[in-house]
């Protein structure tokens, strides 16, 4: 006589989402509002890191921009005119001077806009850097 026992799996693993809904009406709803809830900070962050690279970018092009000024003011050529070439579109070149020493020190000066790229731009952040270069009089 052959008898057969029915095997019973756990229900855990293989309830499905619908089933976890529907468990009980009040929870329903929820989601939709933690979502509302955290978009918004969701998108600050993402704007704020958006911001920190562009601050990032900023360094470096002012960082190029004063060390390519500073190679032009060596060869007896327009520092103001190299720096503005190195300067990104998207940046605003705000000082370039050169400095009393032997060789050629340049100061250059650029500002990264604060805001929704753009749209709006609501300030400027200014970044100072400086280079020298050996003179070939």
């Amino acid at each position: 006589m052959l008898t057969t026992q029915l095997v019973r799996r756990p229900r855990w693993p293989f309830r499905t989402l619908r089933s976890l809904a529907s468990r009980d009406g009040a929870d329903r709803g929820s989601t939709s509002i933690e979502l509302a809830g955290t978009l918004p900070l969701l998108l600050l962050v993402i704007l704020f890191l958006g911001h920190a690279v562009g601050v990032v970018a900023g360094v470096d092009a002012t960082t190029q921009a004063a060390r390519q000024a500073a190679r032009a003011a060596s060869q007896a050529q327009s520092a103001p005119a190299a720096a503005a070439d190195a300067v990104p579109d998207w940046m605003r070149l705000d000082r370039v001077t050169t400095g009393p020493c032997s060789d050629a020190c340049v100061r250059v000066t650029a500002s990264v806009p604060v805001g929704l790229p753009g749209i709006v731009t609501v300030s400027y952040l200014p970044i100072t850097r400086e280079a020298t270069f050996a003179r070939h009089d």
